[in-house]
């Protein structure tokens, strides 16, 4: 019997500490919780510049305008030439890549993460959107903690410490994020400037275009913290 009311007191306590910790915790399921587009601050005929709140910060964020429009005028004044006519096959070009150059690698590598760990982003990191450094470490620095980091000089078991969905950064000698990018499954994801997103089996394949990084840094979300913004938001 008293073994019975033991068992019994032990479950109540074990199912009462559950429930208080997931009141105490909140999820992120959707940016749009910790989020909020707040002005239009610049317009130019194929990109808006906007400010958006990103928990207690202000953050900016540059999206490409469809459909993309082919410059003429500004495409004349760098030619110096104020006959100049493209053909079609320039024009088409010309759109082509300001499409592939719209994301870079913060927006890239954030997307990446946000869809793996089941967070919907799409409507701030897309293939249209980029951002600056500056925003990139703000959403960093307030959002993200850091697991590791290693010298790039020891590049052998950088592999052997990463979990999939792991955002990763290289930082330089100025101590700026210059770049970020993503793993998962044994494939680094890259996109660099306003190249294409390209897959790598090895992190010195992409060291070799930052050669100005002594530091890699791993990351994932600082869940304690957007809970606690969640739970104070509400």
């Amino acid at each position: 019997m008293r073994g019975s009311l033991l068992t019994f007191v032990i479950v109540c306590l074990l199912f009462f500490n559950t429930r208080l910790m997931s009141q105490d915790k909140m999820e992120l399921q959707s940016l749009s919780q910790i989020s909020e587009f707040v002005d239009t601050l610049n317009v130019k005929p194929n990109h808006v510049r906007i400010s958006v709140t990103w928990l207690s910060d202000t953050i900016e964020i540059r999206s490409l305008i469809h459909p993309v429009k082919y410059n003429l005028e500004l495409m004349r004044k760098l030619k110096k030439d104020s006959t100049f006519t493209p053909t079609i096959e320039e024009e088409e070009r010309l759109k082509s890549i300001m499409k592939t150059g719209a994301q870079n690698c913060y927006s890239n590598a954030l997307q990446r993460y946000f869809k793996f760990n089941k967070i919907e982003a799409e409507m701030l990191f897309n293939e249209d959107v980029g951002i600056t450094r500056k925003t990139f470490e703000t959403i960093v620095n307030n959002t993200f903690i850091k697991t590791n980091q290693f010298s790039t000089k020891n590049k052998k078991h950088f592999k052997d410490q990463l979990d999939d969905g792991t955002l990763i950064v290289f930082r330089n000698k100025s101590n700026w994020m210059n770049h970020a990018f993503y793993y998962e499954n044994g494939v680094f994801y890259s996109k660099n400037g306003a190249s294409m997103l390209k897959e790598y089996s090895k992190m010195k394949d992409i060291f070799k275009k930052y050669w100005d990084t002594p530091i890699v840094e791993f990351y994932e979300m600082n869940e304690n913290k957007v809970s606690n913004f969640l739970i104070e938001s509400k």
